[in-house]
């Protein structure tokens, strides 16, 4: 009798421990979906809002979101407050997606010489699209010539640092219904120290992978022209545009950017489930990459 009863107190010991144990996981699992929720429904009100606005806005314009998506570019390539950017992007039927945390944009980075930025999500009220824009930028004007193989001692000044520089959005840790959403368009700007050139978009659609993220690829290269020091690679912003279907997730993304120099030549690009990029490279010493904070919507 004395068994039994030691029996089932053990057992019912057992029992409470494991519900003792499992307290935190589903506390955890239901916080993060109640966050997950409220991130999709902040977007839908943002599209209804963004619409409302939209009508009365009374624009003409045909270009209206090809100019208000390069104003976005520069601005964020500059480093401006994301409510700033806002205010600027609504003349455009453009609508930024706020943070409630963290309302100014955060530049954060391991490597000392670049910082990359966390990305912005915006909603095109003139096609009911969505864009995320990520990039970065360096921090030192003249880090990248322990980078270069340039002959300064002989006057060659100009030509590329490296092989190809990637920059690129990546995608993780999605939420809700992901049926039709995919990124429609991608590309990249770069420039130099004083502003990105717009007239330098590249597209590389072979490294967009559905809901996961787009890397795309370019060369950086210093220039001396009469004296004065260009380097075309300072600063870089890139673009993903999704279909309307991306306000029906919650998700975390992230900016990317890998540089190369001297003899390191990058080759095919991998996407992983955890929202990080795998690149193929050749002297992969000579290299070094990084991501941004999580930006989470």
């Amino acid at each position: 009798m004395k068994y039994i009863k030691k029996t089932k107190m053990l057992n019912l010991f057992a029992l409470v421990l494991i519900i003792v144990m499992a307290i935190p996981y589903v506390s955890y699992a239901q916080t993060s979906n109640i966050k997950s929720e409220k991130e999709i429904k902040d977007k839908k009100d943002l599209v209804k809002q963004a619409k409302l606005n939209f009508e009365n806005l009374k624009v003409s314009n045909n270009n209206l979101l090809e100019e208000g998506n390069k104003l976005l570019l520069e601005l964020y390539s500059e480093g401006y407050s994301e409510k700033y950017i806002a205010e600027e992007a609504k003349k455009y039927g453009i609508y930024v997606l706020i943070s409630e945390e963290e309302p100014e944009m955060s530049m954060r980075s391991t490597e000392t010489n670049a910082d990359v930025s966390k990305p912005l999500i915006s909603y095109n009220a003139t096609d009911d699209t969505w864009t995320v824009t990520g990039g970065g930028y360096w921090t030192s004007e003249y880090a990248f010539y322990n980078d270069t193989e340039l002959k300064w001692d002989t006057g060659k000044r100009t030509g590329a640092i490296g092989k190809l520089d990637v920059g690129g959005i990546s995608i993780t840790n999605i939420h809700g219904n992901t049926e039709g959403v995919m990124i429609e368009d991608a590309y990249l700007c770069s420039g130099d120290q004083y502003k990105l050139n717009d007239n330098n978009k590249i597209r590389n659609i072979k490294t967009v992978n559905d809901t996961k993220g787009v890397a795309i690829s370019f060369q950086d290269a210093y220039y001396d022209f009469t004296g004065e020091d260009i380097y075309q690679g300072y600063r870089w912003a890139i673009q993903a545009k999704f279909t309307s279907e991306f306000a029906n997730i919650s998700c975390n993304i992230k900016s990317y950017f890998l540089h190369t120099y001297k003899s390191a030549n990058i080759g095919k690009f991998h996407f992983h489930s955890d929202g990080t990029f795998d690149v193929d490279m050749e002297n992969a010493e000579y290299s070094w990459d990084k991501y941004s904070q999580s930006k989470s919507h």
